[in-house]
């Protein structure tokens, strides 16, 4: 077990963030006292203001500007997305005639014809574009197309991210738009209701049992670790994230910066100081074993954690389930108490 004075530098950063989020509710409340008619000093205003202190780990008016934006860039192209898609489709013929090909037993399949000198990337967006304009799914060519794609994510897994920006894998075609399949989880959550589960591991990793206040604290790292890499809006999964290294945390003069894991690769964010101080306090707090990532508990410990804060909220069952998986999804801000649950 980590011994508790171990743990003062990490709480002391959270200590003073909380006190900073004190500080500026009494200046809302003075000034809203002051003029009680103005809409942008609303309890509505504060409620959201308040939860992006929370989401992005900072109280200050100039840094949450720079860091409240929606990130969002062409993912970069890889070699495989580069290669000629006529060479690919060459390929995959000659799979198919192995027994274990996804649909192998197909004989007739056929894709579009490829443009002179047409790369992949290219290539599977017209398909995404023609499946789109489809008006009726054929299951042949929907099943040729599954399998080009079941093909293509054989090959190596850095190089074949792209196509979960075009293909989603897990996926179907409804009304005719391709649809990305996913676990409710995922859904995106109410940014008000994520701001009261990180105060409730705040809470439980400053005035929480003194033996359970470090897997608070890990809790509180993973929940941030995912928000960051929210904001990128690029693949990524749990077990990557959770994974962050000690080295993936870059200080410069006034700025932090976070190279968050995702299947394109380590992709570079700016983070609050806050949030960087707090990640490095947890990556030099000592471990039993020899580690180069952030966190050192087991995800199953941490989960438990989670539960133990989630429970404290009193959340509402209409919101659905919540894992460390829903703090990937941005939070949306459309109302405190909605989320959009599929049937």
């Amino acid at each position: 077990m980590v011994k508790y004075e171990l743990l003062n530098k990490p709480k002391e950063i959270l200590q003073n963030f909380y006190n900073e989020v004190l500080r500026n509710k009494s200046f809302w409340e003075n000034m809203q006292t002051a003029n009680p008619h103005f809409e942008q000093l609303s309890d509505k205003h504060w409620d959201a203001q308040n939860s992006r202190y929370w989401i992005f780990g900072s109280t200050s008016f100039t840094e949450l500007n720079a860091l409240d934006k929606r990130i969002y860039s062409s993912p970069p192209n890889s070699d495989i997305a580069k290669t000629k898609a006529s060479h690919c489709l060459k390929h995959w013929k000659i799979w198919l005639k192995q027994d274990n090909a996804y649909y192998s037993d197909c004989k007739d399949f056929k894709l579009p014809a490829t443009k002179k000198n047409e790369i992949l990337y290219d290539y599977l967006q017209r398909l995404a574009t023609k499946a789109n304009e489809s008006k009726n799914k054929r299951p042949l060519e929907w099943r040729a197309l599954k399998s080009f794609l079941g093909y293509l994510r054989n090959l190596v897994q850095e190089e074949i991210a792209f196509i979960e920006h075009i293909f989603p894998e897990e996926m179907d075609i409804r009304h005719d738009s391709i649809i990305r399949l996913i676990r409710p989880e995922v859904y995106p959550f109410p940014q008000e209701r994520i701001r009261d589960i990180l105060f409730q591991q705040v809470q439980l990793a400053l005035n929480g049992r003194p033996n359970a206040q470090f897997s608070a604290l890990e809790s509180l790292g993973l929940s941030w670790l995912c928000l960051n890499a929210s904001h990128l809006r690029l693949p990524t999964h749990l077990e990557m994230v959770a994974k962050t290294k000690i080295t993936s945390i870059i200080t410069e003069s006034q700025t932090a910066t976070l190279l968050v894991p995702t299947l394109f690769g380590n992709m570079p964010l700016k983070i609050s100081s806050i949030h960087a101080q707090f990640f490095i306090s947890l990556a030099t707090i000592p471990s039993e074993k020899p580690r180069d990532t952030i966190l050192q508990s087991s995800t199953r410990t941490l989960t438990r954690t989670l539960d133990r804060a989630l429970n404290k909220c009193g959340l509402s069952e209409g919101l659905g389930n919540i894992t460390y998986v829903t703090f990937l999804s941005e939070p949306h801000s459309f109302g405190n108490d909605h989320r959009f649950i599929p049937n």
